[in-house]
């Protein structure tokens, strides 16, 4: 609006004027405001194209839960595998191990001169432990005492003079392992005195 088109419609020059005047500071008004507005404008447009940039690149970082599931899964399966056959192998290991402590056992209660030897003439894969019970292993040693009686028996023949058993000193035995060295040697030298 101009102050020529106000007189053209016949309002007095002074009145013009304070209308221009009114109109003038409302339309500072409205252009501080519109710029204030733009300025915002223009920072909400800057944020959200950063915001979109930001969220793109995130985007092309991001691995998609379908990308995942699928390798996840195999590990999963590849994880229960190993746990599966580690188990197994523990197991037997152990099963192993007790066959082995039973053949032992079993093989010494005969009294082997060599236990090496005996062992080498037995067939230990026949030996099954089944229950705590092992089978196959008693009948090979019975068969043994009776073809090879030479391999069981007393360790030693030897017999001290006088066909005596041999002066071992029981309680220093167990003064050593009380560690009551000292007061054995005491009662030892009173006994001698006496």
């Amino acid at each position: 609006m101009k102050k020529e088109d106000l007189l053209a419609l016949g309002i007095d020059e002074e009145v013009a004027k304070k209308v221009m005047a009114l109109h003038g500071a409302d339309q500072t008004k409205f252009n501080t405001r519109l710029a204030t507005v733009e300025a915002e404008r223009d920072n909400y447009k800057q944020t959200a194209d950063g915001n979109s940039e930001a969220l793109k690149a995130a985007q092309a970082k991001a691995v998609k839960y379908d990308e995942l599931k699928p390798k996840y899964d195999q590990i999963n399966s590849d994880y229960d595998k190993l746990k599966t056959s580690g188990q197994a192998a523990i197991d037997a290991e152990v099963a192993k191990v007790k066959r082995q402590s039973a053949i032992d056992s079993l093989v010494t209660s005969y009294n082997p001169k060599n236990k090496k030897s005996v062992m080498a003439l037995i067939d230990v894969e026949v030996v099954k432990l089944e229950d705590g019970k092992l089978t196959g292993l008693k009948e090979q040693l019975d068969g043994l005492v009776k073809s090879d009686a030479y391999l069981f028996g007393s360790k030693s023949s030897y017999s001290p003079a006088g066909g005596q058993s041999p002066n071992t000193d029981l309680d220093l035995d167990k003064a050593i392992k009380e560690g009551n060295l000292t007061e054995y040697l005491k009662q030892k030298k009173e006994k001698e005195k006496e």
